[in-house]
């Protein structure tokens, strides 16, 4: 059964079954794809931003989600335990209806999850997407932040 979760900044769609999860913040927002151990968070962060600041400000968006993903990596590791990420693709560009920047990595921890980041900057918000799915071998699992990515609606500016 399709999955559609609208918000009045996204709307998350998917072919795929999702379970909410609670948050401590009504800015953020999470969801567990059992098929396959994929979980993705959203937050909406209201900024103004000016448009002459969208590259800055992006650029420092992708830096500072870089830290705190490896951070809380971190915090979860076993003691001893260090933490190695791979990164596969990362971007800092203008979004496509020239309303803010888009802002995206994507990689692996490896032998741990596959990951992804899309974050977008707009003169009046910023939100993020995270994307992250246990290590597996099973159909799609690689390929899930993608298309996440690819069926998210963004409200922009």
């Amino acid at each position: 059964m399709p999955f559609d979760w609208p918000h009045p900044e996204f709307r998350f769609r998917s072919l795929r079954s999702w379970e909410q999860r609670p948050t401590d913040d009504d800015r953020r927002f999470e969801f567990f794809c059992p098929q396959t151990t994929t979980t993705v968070k959203f937050s909406v962060d209201p900024y103004q931003v000016p448009k002459e600041k969208f590259e800055r400000i992006a650029n420092g968006v992708l830096e500072l989600r870089k830290k705190a993903h490896l951070q809380a990596l971190q915090r979860a590791a076993k003691a001893g335990e260090t933490v190695e990420l791979v990164y596969d693709f990362e971007s800092v560009r203008p979004h496509s209806t020239g309303s803010g920047y888009e802002v995206c990595f994507e990689g692996m921890q490896p032998g741990k999850s596959f990951f992804g980041y899309l974050g977008f900057v707009s003169t009046r918000k910023i939100l993020n997407m995270m994307v992250e799915t246990r290590y597996s071998f099973a159909p799609g699992c690689r390929g899930m932040f993608r298309e996440i990515a690819s069926s998210l609606d963004i409200a922009l500016p």
